[in-house]
Parts: structure tokens; C-alpha cells; sequence
């Protein structure tokens, strides 16, 4: 059996780990990235548990004449489980990518355990992050500690 690392995330973490590695789509590690994507989502016990909404903004733009076709967004946007209608354009707002969960919820770790592989690709990720300097986050650094700085200790050692 392959070495496993175990690594305490909150959610806010999972979700930003989750979308720093929608990247990996190559064959070698197509199923280490779908099985480590499975492991950070959400389960139905705590899509209930963290009341999660996402937030959705209206799709209507139209561009002025005569303002030499400047673009008018609707601003129109809410946060909820479902699309909701915008009220002044009569139709479904689509989702942002932004979502929001319960406060109380926020700082509760789930143990994520990982092998090597998987590991390696996060590890990958951030360090190439952080070495362009595009950790942009408080969640991007909180990774970057928990698994590079973490890993440069272990070394240390």
C-alpha cells in the first residue's frame, strides 16, 4: 500500500486546493487528480451542514448607442441554493464561481488523507505559485504553509 500523508483542511481551503488543481488533465495523473477531487468536495452531510449558497448575477448587458456602445451590465445579484430571477430584466441569473457557507462552520478541519502522488502535485502547484508570486489568497498561503513549509520542515528533520 502506497505512504499516506494526512493534512487538516477547512473548507475554504478544500475549495481553493479544489480549483488549483482543475489544471490536471493529463492521462499519468487523470485518476490521482479525480479520486483527490472527490476526496476535498463536499458530501451531502455537509453540503447540509454548511448551508452552502452560491452567488448569482444577472446575464443582461446591452451596449448603449449613444455613448459610442458602451457596455450597461444589469447589477442585479444574489446569493441562494437556486438561480433566482432577475427582477427587473424577468430572467435566470447565472452563477459567479463565488459561493458562501455558514460562519459557525468555517474553521472546522476535515482529515484529508493523500498519497505521495497527489501530494507531489500540490506541493508542485504551490511552490510554482508562490515562485511567480501569485499566492493571492489568505487561502493560497494557509495551503502553501500546510504543505510546502510543512514538507520543508519534515526535511529538516
Amino acid at each position: 500500500m502506497a505512504d499516506k500523508t494526512m493534512v487538516k483542511l477547512n473548507i475554504g481551503e478544500r475549495f481553493t486546493l479544489l480549483a488549483l488543481i482543475a489544471n490536471f488533465n493529463d492521462y499519468a495523473t487523470y485518476k490521482i487528480v479525480q479520486k483527490l477531487r472527490m476526496t476535498l468536495a463536499p458530501d451531502e452531510k455537509e453540503n447540509e451542514e454548511y448551508e452552502f449558497e452560491s452567488l448569482f448575477h444577472c446575464p443582461y448587458i446591452r451596449y448603449d448607442k449613444d455613448d459610442d456602445g458602451k457596455k450597461i451590465e444589469c447589477q442585479f445579484e444574489e446569493y441562494g441554493r437556486v438561480a433566482p430571477k432577475c427582477p427587473v430584466h424577468d430572467v435566470y441569473c447565472e452563477p459567479t464561481g463565488m459561493m458562501k457557507w455558514k460562519p459557525e462552520v468555517a474553521a472546522k478541519e476535515k482529515e484529508i488523507w493523500l498519497g505521495n502522488k497527489a501530494k507531489s502535485l500540490i506541493v508542485e502547484t504551490l511552490t510554482k505559485l508562490n515562485n511567480e508570486k501569485k499566492l493571492a489568497t489568505d487561502m493560497d498561503i494557509s495551503l502553501y504553509i500546510k504543505f510546502v513549509k510543512s514538507e520543508e520542515e519534515d526535511e529538516e528533520e
